[in-house]
């Protein structure tokens, strides 16, 4: 039996191939795609999560310790340092950048309304948690960073040490920043990291403390760009600021349709 024959004998058999739907496909594709993603975000906070951990138990207290004659005599050079690293992502510097994209990328009203609204979401919430946890800052004393105090960060700032709001703030602005811009996106993360340092460094957070902030400020940050919730409150913001169009004039504007009893210019013929 030639090869022919066989070929058509297991069609025969088989029967008539259904065609594959395209919408069943792209329904299969997105189906897995979400599952990878889930996947991912579950690995990723897991991984936050083990590092936070193991900063809590084997890194906070000796990187106090190491750096607490730092604090008592600081160098100039840690100084100029802290001075300028821990302005980013807060107050007049995060005005600034933000009058400086609306100035020179204006026309991206919607994403800079959602870099807006991430970093006001990720200010709030950090300092719900900094008052919830309660726990102190090693500048007053390291063998407290392992005692939790819930509610005693309501009168006392001392206690607000879980998560660091800086690099919550400072992660939440480059986290945006990079989904915008994403060939700066190694500038914005290092300058968000320098922030976590200088926090570190000067004794006002634990190491487990910068961490959490700053995956807590990635999530937010651009989560920004991903929530359609809060893309309905971007566009709703930005046709705040859109500018008004003016009715089009000269032979493309639309014609006035006279009524019949109108008065208008005899036309002699």
């Amino acid at each position: 039996m030639s090869p022919e024959q066989d070929t058509a004998r297991a069609a025969k058999v088989q029967g008539p191939r259904r065609p594959i739907e395209a919408g069943a496909l792209i329904e299969e594709n997105s189906i897995e795609h979400g599952a990878v993603r889930r996947t991912k975000r579950i690995t990723a906070w897991a991984a936050v999560l083990a590092a936070v951990l193991v900063a809590y138990f084997f890194v906070d207290l000796p990187v106090a310790r190491r750096f607490l004659p730092m604090t008592a005599k600081p160098p100039e050079w840690f100084e100029i340092f802290s001075s300028g690293a821990r302005q980013y992502g807060q107050g007049y510097s995060t005005i600034f950048i933000f009058l400086t994209v609306a100035f020179l990328d204006g026309k991206r009203r919607r994403e800079i309304a959602r870099l807006v609204l991430g970093f006001l979401m990720a200010a709030l919430a950090v300092n719900v948690l900094k008052v919830l946890t309660g726990r102190e800052r090693p500048g007053y004393s390291l063998e407290s960073g392992r005692m939790w105090h819930l509610l005693t960060g309501v009168f006392d700032t001392g206690w607000h040490s879980f998560p660091s709001a800086h690099a919550t703030s400072a992660f939440a602005l480059s986290a945006a920043l990079a989904v915008m811009y994403r060939r700066g996106r190694m500038v914005f993360y290092l300058a968000a990291v320098f922030c976590g340092l200088t926090r570190i460094m000067d004794l006002q957070h634990w190491v487990s403390d910068v961490i959490a902030g700053g995956a807590l400020g990635v999530w937010i940050g651009s989560g920004a760009f991903r929530w359609r919730w809060l893309g309905r409150v971007a566009d709703a913001i930005a046709g705040l600021f859109a500018p008004r169009t003016a009715a089009p004039e000269g032979p493309c504007a639309p014609r006035r349709q006279d009524n019949d009893d109108s008065v208008g210019p005899a036309v002699v013929a």
